[in-house]
Parts: C-alpha cells; sequence; structure tokens
C-alpha cells in the first residue's frame, strides 16, 4: 500500500467534530471574502508532502513526521475526547486533568504545522544563515550549501518534533487550571486552520535589582484556547495568572461566543470552519465588517 502524501495541518479526527448531519462542512476565507461548502471526504486542510523530511542517506521520507503525529497527538483523541464529555454529563472532573493535557497537545502545536507558519520558520533560520553567508568561513560556507542543495526539494527543511515541544510547553506552563465552555443552542464556535489560540504571558514577576525593576521579558505560553467540537471550548491556562482556583465548566452568553470566534477568525491563517451554514453566514455579515 503505497505512503499517503496529502498530509494534514488540521487533524481529521478534529475536523471531523464539525461536520453537519449530512458529514458537510462550511468554510470562510479572510482573503478572499468567501463561503465554500465541502463533504469532508473532499476538505483540504491539508497539503501534498508538507511533512515530508529528508533522511541521513538522503533519501526523502514521507512518514516519519506524520507517524510522530498519530502516535503521540492524534491515536487517542477520541478517547480523552468520550472522556470529557463523560465528565460534563456527570459534573465529576475528578479525573479531568490527563485527558485535558492530552487534548491540549494538539491545542499547543496548532498553529506550528501550518503550512505558513512552517515558512515562516525556515525563512528566519534559514534566511539568518544566508545573510551570514559572506562573512562566514569557507567550512561554514560549505555547510550551508550542502544543507541547501540536500533539503532542495522537499518543503519541510527543519521538521518539528511534536512530541516534545507540546510536552515541554504543557510543563514550562506549571499548574494548570482547566475551564470547559460551551455555547448556547443556537450559537456553533468556528474551528480556526490553525486549529487553536495560544497566549503569551509573563509567567513569572520582575525582579528588583538595587532598587531598580528588571523587567522580565520571558513569555512563555500561559493559555492555551482550543475549540474541541462546534458546542465546547476547552481552555488551558497558567495557575500563576488565572483567576480561578479550580477546574470547572461554564455556559457562555451569545455575546460571548460572537467573542470568541472574533479570535479564532483573527488567528486563523486564512479559514474557519463552522458547522452551520447559517450561522456562519450571518455572523460574518455581522461582525467582520467590525473587526
Amino acid at each position: 500500500m503505497s505512503t499517503p502524501r496529502n498530509h494534514h495541518y488540521v487533524s481529521q479526527v478534529l475536523i471531523k467534530k464539525f461536520v453537519d448531519s449530512e458529514n458537510n462542512l462550511y468554510t470562510y476565507s479572510k482573503t478572499s471574502s468567501s463561503f465554500e461548502e465541502k463533504i469532508l471526504d473532499r476538505f483540504d486542510f491539508a497539503e501534498k508532502d508538507l511533512n515530508s523530511t529528508i533522511t541521513a542517506s538522503g533519501e526523502i521520507d514521507h512518514k516519519s513526521v506524520e507517524d510522530n503525529l498519530n502516535k503521540h497527538i492524534e491515536n487517542d483523541f477520541n478517547k480523552h475526547y468520550d472522556k470529557i464529555l463523560a465528565s460534563i454529563a456527570s459534573e465529576n472532573y475528578s479525573e479531568l486533568n490527563t485527558s485535558m493535557e492530552y487534548l491540549m497537545r494538539m491545542g499547543v502545536i496548532g498553529d506550528m504545522r501550518t503550512p505558513q507558519h512552517q515558512i515562516e520558520m525556515q525563512n528566519s533560520i534559514l534566511g539568518s544563515f544566508r545573510m551570514l553567508y559572506e562573512y562566514a568561513s569557507d567550512e561554514l560556507k560549505a555547510k550551508i550549501d550542502h544543507f541547501e542543495n540536500r533539503t532542495a526539494g522537499i518543503k519541510n527543511k527543519l521538521p518539528l518534533n511534536y512530541k516534545e515541544i507540546s510536552d515541554k510547553t504543557l510543563e514550562l506552563m506549571g499548574e494548570k487550571i482547566y475551564s470547559i465552555f460551551n455555547a448556547p443552542q443556537t450559537d456553533f464556535f468556528f474551528l480556526p486552520d490553525c486549529s487553536s489560540v495560544v497566549i503569551r504571558s509573563q509567567l513569572e514577576e520582575d525582579n528588583i535589582l538595587d532598587g531598580e525593576v528588571l523587567k522580565n521579558e520571558n513569555r512563555p505560553i500561559g493559555t492555551i484556547i482550543f475549540p474541541i467540537n462546534s458546542k465546547l471550548i476547552i481552555i488551558a491556562q497558567s495557575a500563576k495568572i488565572c483567576p480561578q482556583t479550580s477546574h470547572g465548566i461554564y455556559d457562555l452568553s451569545t455575546e460571548t461566543v460572537v467573542k470568541y470566534n472574533k479570535m479564532f477568525l483573527e488567528t486563523a491563517r486564512d479559514k474557519v470552519i463552522c458547522k452551520d451554514k447559517a450561522y456562519l453566514k450571518q455572523f460574518i455579515g455581522r461582525h467582520v465588517s467590525n473587526m
């Protein structure tokens, strides 16, 4: 069997939570100001060979990054998703941490998986080497040339280990407070093409030395806002900045859902998905010109 080469940057297991009863998805594009309707099987938050890398022997590897995502980010998504739904139904949050932590891995790396982020990261790092090329030693020039030549035919020149990144990010957040927000019956959350919203915060206080404030410029991720279906978003916030003291589920007003959907639309690289066609068109008509 051939190796799949259409690599999703929004996990299919997540996209499936935003289909309607007929397996359709509805999107809005910011760049073209257009709406689109597609069935799930033809949905395209994916790009050919997006996660293909080059091996030490110079072979193109279409599997390793995909396997890492499947094993550590996606395979148990539904199991933990179902546990969260069960916690909501029973109002018992005593075992919520493990499942929230697992799902938040996907939220952490959401934007990192997009083609746009991949290009931005590579341009920043490889562009810096190219700027230094003129002043580099012959040995360093040869290494830069070798790297560029051997990766010329692939998109993913600097592959990320998504498990390590997500685990380290969640660890740096320290103790986390988890919240579940529920939309009213007539409202629907969007899913952006970057999957989630991550917000960096100052988690450590400024230092004072000889009466002078030394501002702490470190801004690790402090908040992750992640829609897991059209009715629920889950939020992880570092306890250092969270006003709450315990986990909980909260019913939102229509006005608050609008604020979150504006955030998802603003953060999206281009498109958002909505489960309900009429709601999406009504929202864009009412709110986009005022964003």
